[in-house]
Formats: structure tokens, C-alpha cells, sequence
């Protein structure tokens, strides 16, 4: 007699949602049928949205799930996953949003609520946003992270509220903000009920100075740490200019042209953040380029301790300063 041939059932990493599709291999229109397929399933799944959908109200469990649109911006064509009341996320683990905005419409408590240390990945130009209570709340001590990768979004609704709420007791937190390649956060994302401990990441150089550390009115004021962390791999961007400027980037290389006339950079105010210039003199004029101190900060080097600003004389000249200290910065490279 012929051996019996076994079938095994078919197993899926991706799975592709439309509510107002057909259901048939990965391809699911029925919410309680994608969750019972995806629990059976080990290992990284992805789920694919082909529209809008609001999640129907219960308690899910998403461990190893990336959440994923289309590409697009949400106000241009873009999906929106929307969980509103009575709508929870009870394990999540390995969490990823990829492409998508998650947007919170509940008024009847948090979506996310964690009490161990845990990784939020937003890739692409994934967005998260809250209306009545915030999307994740964190109530364990540990490190708290939102992890923005490829130019990932972090933004408050405008009318909304902010995306994280920490309940943690003081200093048990520290919440972590890693900005990575193009990413876009903006302020009062994060609030919390006591002090925590606010790490920012500035892991590459495409960033905006002038928004870096993040500020958060919602974090609790008293004793509230704020580290600024530079990624040591970064990519420093050049930035050409031919007059008069104000350094606003961190960490990039400014080629200065004086072929017109001798040119002056302008450093902020020297506060301890850490943030570093470099700035290389591009012409062979007699003109000179000088990075200037704010007011009565000093620029500390081996050429002249406690000046007020620094001169490159030649094509090739280049310095980096880093902002040291409450108005100092050190010279930390000259040629």
C-alpha cells in the first residue's frame, strides 16, 4: 500500500489585512481570524494593511508583530490603525510600526501598558498619536525606549495628548529617545508622574540642533536628568557656506568660503551639551574665517586658552569645538 502523505498546515511570516477584501491564505477581512492565525504562528510576523481600520474593542496579544501601511504619509494617502474604548494590547513583545500611524481614541484607559523594560521600533514614516490617554504607558523601572529608525516620525496631535505616560516611581525610569537617520520628533511627546531620567539620542548628524535635547513640559520639573548622547558613528553632513552664519546642526562639517570677504560663524550659548562643530576655511583668499563664541563664552585650545573665538588663516585650516561646559568650549582637533 502507498505511504500516507501528511499535510502540513501552511505557514505564514506575513499576513495582509482589508476589511473590505477576501479571505484566503495570508489574506484575511476578518479581525478575530488574523488574531487566532497570527497566535499560531512563531517566530516575526508581519501584518500588511491595505486601508483604515479601527481595531474592534478586546485584548490582543502582538508579541514579535510589526504593524504595517503603505509607505505613504497618513495625511497623504497613508493608513491609520485606529484602537479606540475598551480596546488593549495585553503582550507585545519584539514590537515594530512600520508605515503607519497608530492613533489612540480611547477614553477608557491606555492601549499599551508596561511594566518591564521594552523597545518601542517605529520605522519609515510611521507616526503614533494619542487624543485622550496616551498610546504606551510605562509603570516599571528600567529603560523605557521609543527607537526612530528611517525617518520614523514621533509627533503630537494637535489637540491630543502626549504619546507616553510614566508612573514610575522616582528615578526608577529612564526613558530613552534614540533619533535615528531622518527621523522627527517633536516636543511634549512624553509626560510623567514623578521624576525620570531623560536620555536623548542623537544617533546620526541630519538632526536640528535647535530641537535637540528634546524638551517635555508633561515630565515631571524636579530633578529631571537630561543626558545628550552623541552616537560616535555618525555621518557628519556638510554644510557650505559663503557669509556670515550661526552654527544651528550638530556635529557637521561647515566648509566656509572667504574668497569675498573674512567670514564669522556664530556658536550658540556653550551649556555642557556635547554638541561638536567642525569648521574648515575652503578658500586660498588672504581672508580669514572665524568661529565666534556667544558673549563671554570661551573657546579653550592650546593656541590660546580663554579666547573669545578662534581664526583659521589658511585653505585647509579646520577646527572642532565641542560645547564642554556652562560657557566653554574645548578645541578638541586643530590643522
Amino acid at each position: 500500500m502507498p505511504k500516507a502523505t501528511i499535510l502540513k498546515p501552511q505557514s505564514y511570516s506575513v499576513f495582509v489585512f482589508n476589511s473590505s477584501g477576501t479571505q484566503s491564505g495570508n489574506r484575511f477581512n476578518s479581525w478575530s481570524d488574523l488574531m487566532t492565525a497570527i497566535t499560531k504562528q512563531s517566530g516575526s510576523k508581519t501584518i500588511i494593511f491595505e486601508a483604515d481600520y479601527t481595531v474592534p474593542a478586546g485584548d490582543y496579544n502582538l508579541d514579535d508583530v510589526t504593524l504595517k501601511g503603505n509607505g505613504l504619509e497618513y495625511t497623504s494617502g497613508g493608513y491609520t490603525l485606529t484602537f479606540g474604548d475598551n480596546t488593549t494590547i495585553s503582550s507585545w513583545v519584539n514590537r515594530k510600526i512600520s508605515d503607519i500611524r497608530i492613533l489612540s481614541t480611547s477614553t477608557t484607559g491606555n492601549i499599551v501598558t508596561d511594566s518591564v523594560p521594552v523597545v518601542n521600533n517605529f520605522e519609515s514614516v510611521s507616526h503614533c498619536h494619542s487624543t485622550t490617554y496616551p498610546f504606551f504607558k510605562f509603570t516599571g523601572s528600567g529603560q523605557y525606549i521609543i527607537d526612530l529608525n528611517n525617518n520614523a516620525r514621533w509627533t503630537k496631535l494637535s489637540g491630543g495628548v502626549e504619546n507616553v505616560d510614566v508612573t514610575s516611581s522616582a528615578f526608577a525610569c529612564q526613558l530613552i529617545l534614540a533619533r535615528g537617520k531622518g527621523s522627527r520628533p517633536i516636543a511634549n511627546t512624553f509626560k510623567s508622574t514623578n521624576t525620570v531620567i531623560f536620555v536623548d539620542v542623537l544617533a546620526d548628524a541630519a538632526q536640528d540642533a535647535t530641537d535637540y535635547p528634546l524638551t517635555n513640559s508633561g515630565l515631571t520639573s524636579s530633578g529631571v536628568n537630561v543626558n545628550q548622547v552623541y552616537s560616535t558613528t555618525q555621518n557628519h553632513i556638510p554644510i557650505a557656506k559663503t557669509a556670515d552664519f550661526n552654527y544651528t546642526r550638530a556635529a557637521e562639517v561647515y566648509g566656509v568660503s572667504a574668497s569675498g570677504a573674512a567670514r564669522t560663524g556664530s556658536l550658540p550659548a556653550a551649556t555642557g551639551s556635547g554638541v561638536t562643530y567642525t569648521t574648515v576655511k575652503t578658500d586660498n583668499s588672504a581672508n580669514t574665517v572665524t568661529v565666534d563664541a556667544d558673549g563671554t563664552d570661551t573657546i579653550n585650545s592650546a593656541v590660546a586658552w580663554g579666547a573669545g573665538n578662534f581664526v583659521l588663516n589658511a585653505q585647509g585650516n579646520s577646527v572642532t569645538v565641542v560645547d564642554y561646559a556652562s560657557g566653554s568650549w574645548f578645541v578638541t582637533a586643530y590643522q
